[in-house]
């Protein structure tokens, strides 16, 4: 008899994220995972003990790709960066974009909580909001996030024109993120005057 194939935490996470893409969050089920690595179910009890499990390191694992496509993006400008990194994302995943914006589940909850202070800490080193407290950065973080998300769904859904560049959607995120931020100096300064 051949010996079993044995498959790492990672395969098993890899294959999951695969079908993530294809079919969604909830679209990932052990026997699915089994035939993406064309095994028994077996391996994924192995290296996991339920299939939430594995859905969480999914969404590590989306977590991870997000950071790196911020990093792609890195001009020191948190919201140019955050909101082309969310289109870029939406672009090359856009099933588990929809997944993640579309309809209530926890997996945006999770993936929020996991981004938000990574987000927090360079909007804290722009030096365009330096005269903001925490509180009011994560508030002006929060409005772009509703206004980015609009845009990520029309991206993710085919919403927007098929010619629209990636230029184009810059272009209009900065104005956006300009227009909130002058909006909340503008009333930080009334407040203190």
């Amino acid at each position: 008899m051949a010996p079993k194939t044995q498959f790492s935490k990672d395969q098993i996470i890899e294959a999951a994220f695969r079908i993530a893409c294809r079919d969604g969050m909830d679209g990932i089920t052990v026997r699915k995972i089994a035939a993406e690595l064309g095994s028994s179910v077996a391996p994924v009890y192995v290296n996991f003990s339920d299939l939430e499990g594995v859905r969480d390191a999914v969404v590590d694992r989306i977590v991870h790709i997000s950071r790196e496509i911020l990093e792609e993006t890195g001009t020191g400008r948190p919201f140019r960066d955050i909101g082309l990194a969310s289109i870029r994302f939406a672009r090359r995943y856009p099933v588990i974009s929809r997944d993640l914006t579309l309809r209530p589940n926890r997996y945006l909850g999770a993936y929020r909580s996991r981004m938000d202070d990574s987000l927090a800490g360079r909007m804290e080193a722009d030096p365009d909001l330096a005269e903001l407290s925490p509180d009011q950065r994560r508030e002006l973080l929060f409005r772009m996030q509703v206004f980015q998300t609009g845009l990520t769904v029309m991206t993710s859904t085919g919403q927007l024109p098929q010619d629209t560049t990636e230029t184009e959607l810059t272009g209009i995120m900065e104005r956006a993120a300009e227009d909130f931020i002058a909006a909340e100096l503008r009333r930080t300064r009334e407040e203190n005057s």
